[in-house]
């Protein structure tokens, strides 16, 4: 079974397959990740806006091998970072360090381009627009309707007389 897991609104990681997933509106484009730096962000995405310790990141991927791991941590978040900057998501996946504690990925949620809000917005006024016209007319006709009903009817009261 494929698991997807939703990072934000358009970033989708797929653990198993080592694999990020960026949606831009109709345009799909993967990134491949070294299996470590995969690992390494699972354990981000579990903790999603959480400090995540120095200890637990060296636990969960190095084994407890504390030399190894704080050189390999450091080059490896390192690595997340630039990855994220190449791949235009430094904006949505921010890694913060907490100073002699440890990291947290920050997520951010993608914002709607300018250009398509004002296009909402002005299909938005248009449509009030439109609407306001049409009860113009209506109440047009039916004002008109009303003066013909009552012209009528003083003809026929003329006539009665």
């Amino acid at each position: 079974m494929r698991v997807e897991i939703e990072i934000s609104s358009n970033i989708f990681f797929l653990p198993e397959e080592n694999l990020l997933i960026l949606r831009e509106g109709k345009k799909i484009r993967t990134v491949k990740l070294e299996p470590l730096l995969s690992e390494m962000l699972e354990v981000f995405v579990n903790h999603k806006n959480q400090m995540i310790s120095k200890e637990h990141f060296i636990e969960a991927i190095w084994y407890n091998n504390v030399f190894v791991g704080q050189a390999a941590l450091r080059k490896n978040i390192y690595k997340l970072r630039n990855l994220f900057s190449a791949n235009g998501m430094d904006k949505q996946l921010e890694i913060i360090t907490v100073p002699k504690k440890g990291y947290k990925l920050m997520v951010h949620q993608a914002k709607t381009p300018i250009k398509h809000v004002v296009r909402l917005k002005s299909v938005a006024y248009g449509t009030a627009a439109l609407l306001l016209i049409l009860l113009m007319l209506n109440f047009m006709v039916s004002e008109e309707e009303d003066v013909r009903v009552t012209a009528t009817s003083i003809i026929a009261e003329e006539s009665l007389k």
